[in-house]
């Protein structure tokens, strides 16, 4: 009888507030929000967990040492943690790639001490949120997983623009001049690359590189989405060659290919990281194959809460739902496939230049009806829902409420308050007043 297969599940990473990316929380002390580990913690084990058909041992990484028992009691005591304090003066990308590394050598010493290796292992962030079922063996070991993922461009052209009058006539029936921003903004589905998100230097102000800044080959060769990713262990545990060869080998090679400027590593994101990683120093490009948003939903927790509980909001990656599906219901290459593809992005079509998009701004449907994508936000709701409302139900009398103040920022206040006193008040007071309703607004929920 064979051996029934066995999965690890490898969470990572600094964990920060409902507001604010985990960078933010490191720089102004903020410690875990305990909302948003219980959010995405019932979303893990609800949805990978505890689903019933997969054997999946959890192994965490931390950079909060201060909610380490806090984590490992709300997890049921994962197979495996190390909650460490943060290593100072890494730039994001690189200590993402040390925290990965680290809970990678939880998983190996762990495969040592059963004497078989995991089937596969999934990577995720400690503060993302699943929002579907999760089957982890409908992706093979042999390949390195990453999301599928589309990105929205601007109409820029007249070309494009007379297409983009074309394809949603409705937009543009009640057009008015002032809504020139808006109404061309987000109108094309293509495949996310460097000219995506990159930014360089414009003499003092920063701005959006565009295509031609990068060949085409080196534009969508190196941009993967970075929230996770699933490969053997094996291949996970070689992320620690980020974290050690960061300035040697990645810095070096961002700047050949033009990523960041010389000298500055400030934006060099792990979505361009780990690209460089996969085709230049593993030589794995040839096997990376990209998983349907409708198969593995995943969105950060800051993205999340607030959408979950609007009546019509959407807390899933609206981009991943935009490419969720294609007309033809196959994976952009014409080959049905149920286990994933090697397009990222199944709308991008090179010959039309991209998929256009209709609807309200950051509503547009692209590739799926309007019903199509409403259905989809629905079904997000109604599973993240009440991890959502249990995680912003806990109250001050609870055990976390030293950590809620902190959240909440009343010890900043205070010492703002000491340094308005000593400084005879001014315009700083009335600033202070604003950010405590909106810190109140935020605690009460939408």
């Amino acid at each position: 009888m064979a051996e029934r297969q066995r999965f690890a599940l490898a969470l990572h990473g600094r964990v920060g507030t409902l507001r604010e990316a985990p960078k933010f929380s490191i720089r102004r002390s903020h410690n875990a929000s305990r909302r948003v580990l219980r959010l995405c913690g019932r979303s893990v084990q609800t949805n990978i967990l505890r689903q019933g058909q997969e054997v999946v041992d959890l192994f965490i990484h931390s950079w909060n040492p201060e909610s380490a028992s806090f984590i490992d009691e709300f997890y049921g005591q994962p197979r495996a943690s190390l909650h460490e304090p943060v290593v100072p003066g890494l730039p994001p990308a690189q200590s993402q790639a040390l925290s990965i590394s680290r809970a990678a050598s939880l998983v190996v010493a762990q495969e040592r001490e059963m004497g078989r290796n995991y089937t596969l292992v999934l990577v995720m962030r400690l503060d993302a949120a699943v929002a579907s079922p999760v089957s982890l063996s409908r992706m093979s070991p042999s390949h390195i997983w990453f999301a599928q993922h589309c990105c929205l461009d601007g109409a820029d052209t007249d070309e494009e623009k007379s297409s983009a009058r074309a394809a949603c006539p409705a937009d543009f029936a009640a057009w008015q001049p002032g809504d020139h921003w808006q109404i061309w903004s987000h109108r094309i589905a293509r495949r996310c690359g460097l000219s995506s998100f990159n930014t360089r230097r414009c003499g003092k102000k920063r701005c959006r590189t565009s295509l031609q800044y990068f060949s085409s080959e080196v534009n969508e060769a190196y941009f993967v989405p970075d929230w996770w990713f699933a490969a053997s262990s094996a291949v996970v545990s070689s992320w620690a060659e980020i974290a050690a060869k960061w300035s040697s080998v990645y810095v070096r090679r961002a700047c050949e290919l033009r990523i960041i400027a010389e000298g500055g590593d400030g934006d060099l994101w792990s979505h361009f990281v780990w690209a460089i990683h996969v085709r230049d120093v593993l030589r794995m490009g040839a096997r990376v194959r990209y998983v349907p948003a409708s198969s593995l939903r995943v969105s950060l927790a800051r993205f999340v809460w607030a959408q979950a509980l609007a009546p019509r909001g959407c807390p899933l990656d609206i981009m991943a739902v935009r490419g969720m599906t294609t007309p033809s219901g196959d994976d952009g290459s014409g080959e049905r496939s149920n286990a994933g593809s090697t397009h990222p992005c199944p709308l991008a079509r090179p010959a039309a230049g991209g998929e256009y998009c209709c609807g309200r701004k950051h509503w547009r449907a692209c590739g799926v009806n309007a019903s199509e994508q409403a259905a989809a936000c629905a079904a997000g709701r109604a599973m993240l829902r009440p991890f959502v409302a249990e995680a912003l139900a806990w109250g001050p009398a609870s055990p976390t409420a030293a950590e809620r103040s902190v959240e909440l920022g009343r010890r900043s206040r205070a010492g703002g308050a000491h340094r308005s006193a000593r400084l005879g008040g001014g315009l700083g007071a009335p600033r202070r007043k604003r950010q405590a309703r909106a810190r109140a607004q935020v605690d009460r929920g939408p």
